[in-house]
């Protein structure tokens, strides 16, 4: 689809399609908007916001909140009854009467797919050098979850990133301050019969996208 992704990457000057877009939110929506939370955003759509933060009027840029993994239900439920807000938001609604395709949609998430027999551990790590910016998502099918943990490790000693904690899915940036390891782990050892099936990318934002951010003065 033609979306604003999509037509910010294919547009060279990006700061005129945002002015372009802010300037049209601005004088046909004027304080419509009470808030906006962004839950489960992609790292794409963290790097969109960055870059674009100084070209939005400041009382936009105010109402948009991205919303962690751990405080979707709570900050949803804040504007939103229960019974309008689907279960995997943190609602008490069918999630079929609102995202009928999403179970389809997660299972065709892109990343690397690996397979953990009941009782094993998987470790996977990313090489990253000072002020390289990295971005995590993991996804486990069937509806199971996974200890994750995920730690940073350099010559002077181990970092704790994500404490260890069962999930079902999780999306985490991280900038990593000296040269190291970053170490994604996961633990299906409290599982005697059950095996995980766990889908994940582990990946060093693209260059462009981090002197955008450098550019903007965003700290993220």
């Amino acid at each position: 689809p033609d979306g604003l992704l999509n037509a910010w990457r294919k547009q060279g000057n990006k700061a005129t399609v945002m002015r372009r877009v802010t300037g049209m939110m601005d004088e046909h929506y004027p304080g419509i908007m009470e808030k906006v939370l962004l839950v489960n955003a992609p790292w794409a759509l963290h790097a969109l916001i960055k870059v674009v933060t100084p070209l939005l009027p400041p009382r936009i840029v105010q109402k948009i909140q991205f919303v962690p993994v751990d405080q979707t239900p709570t900050r949803l439920l804040e504007f939103i009854c229960p019974e309008k807000l689907p279960s995997f938001l943190g609602g008490n609604a069918e999630n079929e009467e609102f995202v009928p395709a999403r179970a389809a949609a997660l299972l065709a998430r892109p990343g690397t797919e690996v397979f953990i027999k009941a009782g094993c551990i998987e470790e996977c790590s990313l090489s990253l050098e000072a002020n390289d910016e990295a971005t995590c998502s993991v996804f486990v099918e069937g509806g199971l979850d996974i200890m994750l943990d995920c730690c940073f490790v350099d010559g002077e000693g181990k970092e704790e990133i994500v404490p260890p904690a069962r999930v079902i899915e999780k999306d985490f940036n991280f900038t990593a301050m000296k040269k190291g390891e970053l170490m994604l782990r996961f633990d299906n050892t409290y599982s005697w019969v059950k095996p995980k099936t766990i889908k994940y990318e582990l990946a060093k934002l693209p260059d462009e996208v981090q002197r955008a951010d450098g550019d903007a003065g965003y700290a993220g």
